[in-house]
């Protein structure tokens, strides 16, 4: 009658709001089914009564605390498995364990579950991202702690969102876990110990294993994500440990590891090792550029504006090496001056190879892309480029390509910096803008030559003064006629005449320094590198067939994403996921399209990893499970993962026949004793009856 009424209760939408209305109800409901006796066979059949995650996690529980029950499953309990050499198999409590909602899994519930189901939760890969500490401390309290986390390690530190319980087992017993990881095979340890570089958020402490080994390969990854999370102190506290355990040992950091340390330049976190680290980073920047190679300032061919921007430290200026310095460092320390890494490049820049040139211009757009684009941070490092542009005491064809750099972004055409370039070179200057005729280039005419004018000294600067009169007067003029209506540009030709005076019959002189209405084209000077905006925006901009160059916006882009924290992680890893697959197969045939998969093939594989791990987190197991079908995956890890998310309920063992009682056995050897007897005196009688006369037939003759 209890369990009927139990069962009524289950159904009734109000009392299930009651049970899971706080972690006391919760607690309650669980006391009431014990004290009810209700079970395991009845549970089982509660269970998919109910379609509240809460109610039924609770239902869960209480079977799970049922020794009965899992005395009566077949296979052995998962705790044996634990000390056992032979292959892993997912735990038999698999499928109960990943349905308990989390969220309702207190001290107090953790106490009752039975050992077997407590470490089987801590095996179940769709809770690793919401189990607490405090959980995992109540969990792995049911088992030999050692026991657990050398099997945990061996079979799920690679596993999707392992990182979280990585982080909470360090807290619990920083020890036990590094003799874990300390037995792992080295390649699949380097494997676990870049993840936790990556989550080093969730360490308390600094876990011993990330010192030693490959630290120089750990010492980059943690710049790259402290260069875009900066405000997360765990990554300056580990820098600033490894840095100092390699100094230690004067280690000779590679090219790789220099320009990682070059963005940390100039920043007080690090102003005890940078001091040590000074010279091989000021001589490898000075190497790179007597090459002529602009490498330094990329990462993965994305340009790193911290490097660029950089502080250098003058406190020693080496002239002994094989690459001195410039005399001008001399005079820059001398006056206290600090300049930023692209300055000191520029300094020391020399024509290395073919493209050198080239190769030195891309850098400088995208430097001053960077500042034309994002008017929040200062411009006194465009300042930095005008200033050297002037300087007689550098390479005049360096000085020229600075100059043309400069033109292309009219955002900084501010009277001192319109100044500057028209003391480098004012009429080139000028018709950079004005040849190209069109409404905005004679705007930006007219724009150069005010500001020019507005800082120009009249004695000094008379030949620049009359140059910029002259194109203003021409450019003020030709967009006079541009503007006007009809009749104006019919009287054009005797304005132009009045202006530029002319030959033949009324046919005005061409202007100077700008072009003529006439003389067409209406495109623009400037050709801007395509801004480094949100991956977001990208993705949404995407042209609808293949474009090289915006497909390779979006995977620069992703390199920057893939540090930062974002709240929109999951749609942009199924967006890019997307285009990965549209292209795969479509356009196989396309050599394009081929050599731009095959070329980023690990970072789409990267991607389609984070994705599996998203969606597991977020429990969402079937877009998993389809994800993990892609051929890109593993099919080692891909076999190991789903069987984790696959894996069937336990079975009960079959039910056998009851063995007889005493009593039975006697009472059945009775009945058959007196079917025997019953046998026998029937025999004898039948023998004697024979010839009995009763036995004849009577004759009726």
């Amino acid at each position: 009658m209890t369990f009927e009424l139990i069962k009524t209760e289950l159904q009734n939408p109000q009392e299930i709001d009651n049970i899971k209305n706080s972690p006391l109800t919760q607690s309650n409901f669980i006391h009431r089914l014990s004290k009810e006796k209700v079970t395991y066979q009845q549970t089982l059949e509660l269970i998919p009564m109910v379609q509240n995650v809460q109610v039924r996690s609770l239902l869960i529980i209480y079977l799970l605390s049922q020794k009965n029950y899992l005395s009566q499953l077949e296979g052995t309990s998962f705790l044996t498995q634990l000390r056992s050499s032979d292959p892993h198999q997912p735990t038999r409590l698999n499928a109960w364990v990943r349905q308990i909602n989390i969220k309702v899994l207190t001290p107090e519930l953790i106490t009752k579950l039975d050992p077997e189901a407590a470490i089987s939760i801590l095996f179940s890969v769709p809770q690793f991202a919401q189990l607490t500490e405090e959980q995992v401390s109540h969990l792995i309290e049911r088992h030999p702690q050692a026991e657990v986390l050398t099997y945990w390690v061996k079979h799920f530190a690679t596993m999707p969102n392992a990182h979280h319980l990585l982080g909470h087992f360090h807290t619990l017993g920083a020890e036990a876990l590094h003799r874990a990881l300390s037995q792992l095979p080295k390649l699949k340890k380097e494997i676990v110990l870049t993840k936790m570089v990556e989550h080093l958020d969730l360490f308390r402490t600094l876990p011993k294993l990330l010192f030693g080994g490959d630290e120089e390969e750990r010492l980059i990854l943690a710049i790259k994500i402290f260069n875009h999370r900066p405000v997360e102190k765990n990554y300056s506290f580990y820098i600033n440990q490894l840095l100092e355990g390699l100094l230690s040992k004067s280690h000779t950091f590679s090219p790789q590891a220099l320009e990682a340390l070059l963005s940390l330049q100039g920043n007080p976190k690090f102003s005890k090792v940078n001091a040590q680290l000074e010279g091989p980073i000021n001589q490898h920047i000075r190497h790179q550029a007597k090459m002529g190679n602009v490498d330094l300032f990329y990462d993965a061919k994305t340009f790193v504006r911290s490097r660029a921007c950089a502080s250098i430290s003058l406190t020693h200026i080496d002239n002994d090496g094989p690459f001195p310095e410039h005399a001008i460092i001399t005079s820059l320390r001398q006056h206290s001056k600090i300049p930023n890494a692209l300055d000191y490049f520029l300094f020391h820049f020399e024509n290395g190879h073919s493209n050198s040139f080239v190769n030195l211009t891309q850098l400088l757009t995208e430097f001053l892309h960077c500042y034309a684009h994002d008017h929040q941070q200062p411009r006194q490092f465009v300042t930095h480029l005008t200033i050297m542009m002037l300087r007689k005491d550098l390479d005049p064809v360096l000085r020229q390509h600075i100059w043309f750099s400069l033109l292309l972004y009219p955002q900084f055409f501010e009277p001192q910096f319109c100044y500057q370039l028209f003391k480098f070179n004012a009429a080139d200057t000028i018709k950079t803008y004005g040849k190209k005729g069109g409404l905005e280039n004679l705007k930006w005419v007219i724009t150069l030559c005010n500001g020019a004018l507005a800082k120009a000294n009249t004695e000094q600067d008379a030949d620049m003064i009359a140059i910029a009169q002259t194109a203003l007067q021409e450019a003020e003029c030709e967009l006079s006629v541009l503007e006007g209506g009809f009749f104006t540009q019919f009287f054009g030709r005797f304005k132009r005449c009045w202006y530029y005076g002319w030959n033949g019959f009324f046919e005005p002189n061409p202007p100077v320094y700008v072009t003529s209405v006439h003389d067409d084209p209406r495109q623009s000077t400037t050709n801007y590198l395509p801004s480094q905006r949100p991956l977001a925006t990208l993705l949404a901009e995407i042209p609808e067939e293949f474009d090289l160059q915006a497909y390779q916006e979006i995977i620069r882009g992703l390199e920057t994403y893939t540090y930062e924290i974002n709240t929109d992680e999951l749609a942009i890893r199924k967006r890019l996921h997307e285009l990965y697959l549209k292209w795969l197969f479509p356009q196989a045939n396309n050599g394009q399209i081929e050599n731009y998969l095959k070329g980023n093939t690990n970072i789409f594989l990267t991607n389609l990893m984070r994705l599996i791990e998203l969606h597991i987190g977020n429990g969402e197991l079937a877009h998993a499970k389809v994800l993990l079908l892609n051929k890109l995956v593993a099919p080692d890890f891909a076999d190991d993962l789903r069987r984790e998310l696959e894996s069937d309920g336990p079975t009960l063992k079959p039910i056998s026949p009851e063995p007889e009682s005493v009593l039975q056995n006697v009472m059945t050897n009775f009945a058959q004793g007196l079917t025997s007897l019953g046998g026998f005196f029937n025999r004898q009688l039948g023998d004697h009856s024979a010839n009995s006369p009763f036995s004849q037939t009577p004759d009726f003759h």
